[in-house]
């Protein structure tokens, strides 16, 4: 039998989490592939089914928990029982939050060098940043952002702002 893609995975959490209420059911009918996929993406089950879920409604915009919740189909507050698991998609990358003020609420998004990777069938690994030259650093602020600024542009832009400080 051919191995399924991490894409194929994520696709059949998707459509078993789709207005599933996160019911036991379920997590008894996803057990298997949420295993298997979170092997494979280092994540435990919950995470799994949340990163899935995410990159689903992930299309270059910003998800709130309630559209989060709308899709599966549950109450927020359930999803705020799993704080911790969403703090660990943040802290290994392969989701961003933007903390907003207190009248609107935070959001979510899975960057694009995450889904690339995805697509090309890797496990996401953040690059190393430490050790870096400037230029080095400004090129890897800019892919973390999402934007493109060539190497020789920050070279010389930082430059600039550098000469005009002097």
């Amino acid at each position: 039998m051919e191995e399924r893609t991490l894409m194929q995975d994520i696709c059949e959490v998707v459509q078993l989490a789709n207005g599933s209420r996160l019911s036991d059911d379920f997590w008894g009918n996803a057990a298997h592939l949420l295993e298997r996929l979170g092997r494979r993406l280092d994540l435990t089950p919950v995470q799994t089914m949340l990163f899935a879920v995410l990159i689903e409604l992930s299309d270059d915009r910003k998800i709130v928990l309630k559209q989060l919740a709308e899709f599966l189909g549950c109450r927020k507050v359930e999803l705020l029982n799993h704080a911790a698991d969403f703090e660990e998609l943040i802290r290994r990358q392969l989701i961003r939050r933007r903390r907003s003020g207190s009248a609107e609420p935070d959001t979510y998004r899975v960057p694009k060098m995450v889904l690339e990777a995805l697509q090309a069938g890797k496990k996401f690994t953040p690059p190393p940043i430490c050790g870096l030259t400037i230029d080095q650093f400004f090129v890897r602020l800019g892919e973390i952002n999402q934007l493109h600024i060539p190497a020789g542009d920050v070279a010389n832009g930082t430059r600039r702002r550098v000469a005009t400080i002097n």
